[in-house]
């Protein structure tokens, strides 16, 4: 894990990240920078957790080796979060001169999702 806020929550969608060839350095850079927006979308209730971290080990050559993981209280709010663009209102009020599609973009450039995931905690040890 390199990046995480308050990394527990209930619902968890995790999405397995590919960086592009050589880009690996540059995503990390766009996620540190982002990481203020995901706190942001926590203060604003819009999700309970972010987390963005590399895999050691990559399941396979197909999987990426990076991953980011969005955490909810709830399969409600879930649903609400992928369609309420709490992502881009959050960017707004954290860098209200940067422009989020060309942000979006350079970020999107960088890697290619190769898999989500939505996981339920179901038990837990402490």
């Amino acid at each position: 894990m390199t990046e995480s806020i308050s990394p527990e929550a209930d619902f968890m969608k995790i999405t397995h990240l590919q960086a592009a060839s050589g880009k690996g350095a540059e995503l990390e850079q766009h996620e540190k920078m982002m990481k203020p927006v995901f706190e942001a979308a926590t203060k604003m209730g819009s999700i309970a957790s972010w987390t963005f971290g590399r895999h050691l080990y990559p399941y396979s050559p197909e999987v990426g080796n990076y991953y980011r993981i969005i955490g909810t209280n709830s399969l409600d709010d879930m649903l609400k979060a992928d369609t309420s663009n709490y992502i881009e209102l959050s960017f707004k009020k954290v860098y209200p001169t940067k422009d989020y599609a060309a942000t979006m973009k350079a970020i999107r450039e960088t890697m290619s999702i190769k898999s989500s995931e939505l996981w339920v905690e179901v038990d837990a040890t402490k």
